[in-house]
């Protein structure tokens, strides 16, 4: 795997690892409780972040294997990340993409650990496979920042994790 891209995933593990040690110290059914009204719970948030990366990670296997031209990035996409960080690191709260708006009501924390881990060592396995000359290529769509590279792609599974573990700490609160 390519450095940049070994440090940004690292950096997403160690995320990823931190929550979850956090976590565990809650008994599951405080982790399903809904925060309030029409709010997702502990595990449903978990849940949303395991399947915003699943549907990531499949969409950019199915880029590289069948298209044969990708944009290259430049200033619009340099534009677009910076933005898409700068709204995540906001109040401001907007919709999820209907893929990954309905997480399960109830769930089983030590599954979702489980499921995480399954998933990120699939987003591991497809950094490795990524062929050096689409590292800088579009290959990446954002649902409403648009196409980026995969650099892009990772510091948005960041941020994303993030933004949510702040609603997180709220609804443990």
């Amino acid at each position: 795997m390519e450095n940049k891209l070994n440090q940004l995933f690292e950096r997403l593990e160690k995320q990823r690892i931190n929550l979850l040690l956090q976590l565990e110290t809650y008994p599951n059914e405080r982790l399903n409780l809904p925060a309030a009204n029409n709010k997702w719970s502990v595990n449903q948030i978990i849940e949303h972040l395991i399947l915003a990366e699943e549907i990531s990670i499949k969409s950019i296997q199915a880029k590289v294997l069948t298209a044969k031209h990708f944009e290259s990035t430049g200033l619009r996409t340099a534009v677009r990340k910076f933005l898409l960080r700068i709204f995540l690191r906001s109040p401001i709260k907007f919709t999820a993409p209907a893929l990954v708006s309905n997480p399960r009501n109830t769930t089983d924390f030590s599954e979702l650990k489980t499921k995480w881990a399954t998933v990120r060592q699939q987003l591991k396995e497809l950094l490795e496979w990524l062929p050096d000359t689409v590292l800088s290529k579009c290959i990446y769509k954002h649902p409403v920042a648009g196409k980026m590279s995969i650099y892009g792609g990772l510091d948005f599974m960041y941020e994303h994790v993030r933004r949510h573990r702040q609603q997180i700490v709220k609804a443990l609160k």
